[in-house]
């Protein structure tokens, strides 16, 4: 069983590199973290920023948003006991997809400006075509309702798809990327046309220091329905993966955001998903190799020809 107390070389290490702030607090040493100028604020001698897990070989700094394995602390910061470090590898499980440092935070301001920039979208598209913004705004209504077209950044959108434009509803995140468009019309052969960064959406501010429970679904229209018609998720950060690659993402949320700290994500998998009871028994026993507080549960339609986005109601998984 990992506990760092007693990896007394990497404990002195630790306190090497934090001289002035080394304190257990609630299972984590909390030290001056060494990625940012954490140790140099005014108040420094009274906290620290960077946690390091007693029980699990991880850390994150919640001031500049460095987190990873503690082996990667180790590397970084200059220990070289190479029979150490192959010891507490021993206990990392799963491949930490990547190392993450100084990721950025969507501010209320930058949110506005998307807001500002999604009116303008908008009422340029009403303008120069509003025939067919009525389509796009008969459309939305069909699927979601009458809604505030700003608060998810949806907006009229022309798309080429093998040579051939297409109409529908254009989705962009929180981060200002674009994610996929739906095709309007129904009677089409493609139904959407997804980014080829193959990027989440997310309408709210991606911060998992203001939510501790995530729902996760395969399509864009599902969390929105989700978050305005179902009273199950409230006060959740909604996430759409574009698709059927449930652990990978998972994997990644957790190694991006959720290495510490108590968390609950829920997974909505559409009718036509094969076998979600195995992809959540894999999604659990995955993220409880990183964080032993993250609780995942999964749900499915309580109608089975119904998904979530047209029938925002669901039942849970029991295994």
């Amino acid at each position: 069983m990992y506990n760092l107390k007693q990896i007394t070389p990497v404990v002195r290490h630790i306190q090497k590199v934090s001289p002035n702030m080394f304190r257990e607090t609630g299972g984590e040493f909390m030290v001056h973290c060494p990625y940012c100028s954490d140790a140099m604020r005014k108040n420094a001698s009274a906290h620290g920023h960077m946690y390091i897990a007693i029980d699990s070989p991880v850390m994150n700094c919640f001031r500049c948003e460095t987190s990873g394995t503690i082996i990667r602390f180790l590397i970084d910061t200059g220990f070289d006991d190479a029979d150490v470090l192959k010891y507490i590898a021993s206990f990392i499980q799963y491949r930490f997809i990547k190392n993450y440092s100084k990721r950025s935070i969507v501010s209320v301001k930058s949110m506005n400006e998307l807001y500002k920039a999604n009116i303008e979208r908008l009422t340029n598209f009403k303008k120069q075509d509003p025939e067919r913004f009525n389509i796009f705004r008969n459309y939305i209504i069909s699927r979601i309702g009458n809604v505030d077209y700003n608060l998810f950044f949806i907006y009229p959108n022309i798309v080429k798809i093998k040579d051939k434009n297409y109409f529908g509803c254009g989705f962009n995140n929180s981060n200002n990327q674009y994610i996929t468009t739906r095709i309007a019309n129904p009677n089409s052969y493609f139904r959407y046309k997804n980014s080829e960064q193959n990027n989440l959406y997310y309408f709210q501010i991606k911060d998992l220091n203001r939510y501790n429970r995530i729902v996760i679904t395969e399509g864009a229209f599902d969390i929105i329905v989700l978050y305005l018609y179902s009273n199950l998720f409230k006060d959740s950060l909604f996430i759409s993966i574009s698709g059927k690659k449930y652990m990978a993402e998972v994997e990644s949320l957790i190694t991006k955001y959720a290495l510490l700290g108590k968390y609950e994500i829920n997974l909505i998998f559409d009718s036509d998903f094969k076998n979600p009871n195995i992809t959540l028994s894999r999604c659990i026993n995955m993220s409880s190799h990183y964080n032993q507080d993250i609780i995942v549960r999964g749900y499915i339609p309580l109608q089975p020809f119904n998904d979530t986005g047209d029938f925002p109601q669901t039942t849970e998984i029991e295994l």
